[in-house]
């Protein structure tokens, strides 16, 4: 099951992660539109975006389906003064109520998805968002992928390699869709949505 293959390679990797992520720009500049109250980053890996979200906003969330990047993120965020909860938790099955969310961030994790469960997961996105709230999430763009890193294809599953520093080569689990696909399933759920291309696919969303 992919799922638990992506729990596994993440829960392996999430010490080593921070040596090769960083804080991603877009979010960046979305948070010098406005002050947000309520954010939830999901897919918050080892806290790669959290000062930048936790300083923007009244109150964070941080999610992820590892809990070893969890404990990662936990321990980033220990010597702040941020107002913070962290949860382990799929991205297809938020563990929240409807519309409280005024800011939702999902950076490089509906990829790992199926397409069903993309939509599932977008569906998500879409109930616990305010009316006015905004997400932002991105997937990877296959075309910046160096076949060199890909060990094994199978229609649009593919598995990218991850040289760990004592664990040797793992296999991460990715979905490619083409920007079709991703403009049919984003604008299912959203009324304003922008997508843009660059080292990854971009998309902006608002409910309503």
């Amino acid at each position: 099951m992919i799922k638990r293959e992506v729990i596994s390679v993440f829960n392996k990797i999430s010490k080593e992660y921070k040596r090769v992520r960083k804080e991603n720009d877009c979010v960046k500049r979305i948070l010098k539109w406005k002050k947000y109250g309520l954010a939830l980053d999901e897919g918050c890996g080892p806290g790669t975006n959290s000062a930048t979200i936790a300083e923007n906003v009244k109150f964070y969330v941080a999610l992820d389906i590892s809990l070893g990047m969890i404990r990662e993120a936990k321990d980033e965020i220990k010597a702040t003064k941020w107002k913070a909860d962290l949860v382990v938790a799929d991205a297809t099955f938020l563990p929240f109520k409807n519309e409280i969310f005024d800011l939702l961030v999902a950076v490089a994790i509906f990829h790992h998805l199926p397409k069903d469960d993309v939509k599932t997961a977008l569906g998500e996105v879409r109930r616990v968002l305010k009316r006015s709230g905004i997400t932002i999430f991105t997937f990877w763009n296959i075309k910046v992928v160096k076949e060199s890193k890909i060990l094994e294809r199978k229609e649009n599953l593919f598995y990218v390699a991850w040289r760990s520093l004592d664990k040797g080569t793992l296999k991460r689990p990715y979905f490619s869709y083409t920007l079709k696909e991703l403009e049919e399933m984003v604008k299912e759920k959203f009324t304003f949505c922008d997508i843009f291309v660059s080292k990854n696919v971009v998309c902006v969303g608002m409910k309503e």
